[in-house]
Parts: C-alpha cells; sequence; structure tokens
C-alpha cells in the first residue's frame, strides 16, 4: 500500500499537470493519481477525495477555467467512473454517490455551453458515461429535479 504522503504529493503532481496543453500529459497524470488511489490504504477514501478536488478546478466557474484544465478533469471524471474498488469495500460505498453524480451532470451542463469544441466534447462523453453508470436507485435526484 502507498504511504498516506504518497498519495498527497500524486494528488499535487495530478492538479499542476491537468492544466498542461499536452493531451498525453494530462492522460498519464490521471492514470498515475488514479493508480496511487487505489493501492492506498484507503482507495475509497482517495478516490473521492480526487474526485472533489477535480470539481474544486471547475468550481469557479466553467468559461474561466483554461480548456486544458477542464478537458484533464473531464477525462479524470471518466476514469474515475471506471474505478473498481478492492473487494473488502462494501458495494454500498459509490465513489459517485448521487450528490456527486449531480454535481457532475450540473458541471457537464456548463461545459456543454463552452465556446471550445473539444470541451463540448469532452463533456458529451462524459455526460453519455455518466448515464450508464448511473445506478437505477440513483436516478431518483434525477427525477426530482424532472419533475420541478
Amino acid at each position: 500500500h502507498t504511504q498516506h504522503t504518497h498519495t498527497n504529493a500524486c494528488f499535487i503532481i495530478h492538479l499542476h499537470t491537468t492544466r498542461l496543453p499536452h493531451q498525453v500529459v494530462r492522460r498519464t497524470a490521471c492514470d498515475m493519481a488514479i493508480s496511487i488511489c487505489k493501492s492506498s490504504k484507503d482507495p475509497f477514501g482517495h478516490c473521492t477525495k480526487l474526485v472533489n478536488s477535480l470539481f474544486g478546478f471547475v468550481s469557479q466557474g466553467v468559461q474561466e477555467t483554461s480548456e486544458e484544465r477542464l478537458l484533464g478533469s473531464i477525462l479524470a471524471f471518466r476514469k474515475c467512473m471506471t474505478v473498481e474498488l478492492p473487494s473488502a469495500h462494501s458495494s454500498d460505498m459509490l465513489i459517485f454517490d448521487a450528490n456527486c453524480c449531480q454535481k457532475l451532470l450540473e458541471t457537464l451542463m456548463f461545459c456543454m455551453d463552452h465556446k471550445n469544441h473539444n470541451v463540448v466534447t469532452a463533456s458529451l462523453e462524459c455526460l453519455q458515461q455518466l448515464l450508464q453508470f448511473i445506478n437505477p436507485h440513483l436516478l431518483g435526484w434525477f427525477n426530482a429535479c424532472a419533475k420541478r
């Protein structure tokens, strides 16, 4: 298992490299961050921390966030959705719970109005993956929003 300090170092590296213009660097940093989270002593906690830090990137506003950082964050969201936690964790521990799914859906909706077509395309791909990912029991928040 990875030590806590190594996991934090990974987050710092990931945070700095997701804004770089090179797609390969963003993809590699994302893969590295997720690998370190999965091999840590608390994979669920570290993956959740990674997802929350990604939301922090776009919390100041989608249009104000650099295109590279948005693309890196969307890629990381997509990869985090595919993370399988070790079997020692119970199946009710979801990195993307109802609140997180709703937050991601709202973020993606804002990203679809971005002036850069790459951000719009990445957002649509992530939305497609999110809709395939959502468990039926998590759709309550979506139905409640639709009834408003």
